[in-house]
């Protein structure tokens, strides 16, 4: 499953109406929320961060580091011990990858 999608299906609370079909993202009331083809939050900064909105009841902290290598994200709940960490060469991904991670892993 690529990352647009478990971002999509796991974080957003979206599914494809149709897999074989289907273009667009629709919600629980089965509204289109989006085509597929505009939802790219490993690649969107703006997107990453509507993801990082998602996250759901409590205080969540994004810690995000620069390095010469790239971005390290790590995300927290209640500032307790780190729910999900993750390092990519672009900051957007870090962050899709550290959330999954914090919501149990890929």
């Amino acid at each position: 499953m690529d990352i647009d999608r478990e971002m999509a299906e796991k974080v957003m609370g979206l599914f494809d109406p149709d897999p074989i079909k289907s273009n667009v993202w629709v919600n629980e009331e089965r509204s289109i929320c989006m085509r597929k083809c505009d939802w790219r939050p490993s690649t969107n900064i703006s997107q990453a961060f509507q993801v990082v909105e998602k996250m759901g009841d409590g205080v969540w902290q994004l810690i995000i580091k620069k390095s010469s290598d790239g971005y390290y994200v790590e995300i927290r709940k209640n500032r307790d011990v780190a729910s999900g960490w993750a390092e990519s060469n672009t900051i957007e991904m870090a962050i899709c990858l550290a959330i999954l991670e914090a919501r149990g892993g890929r």
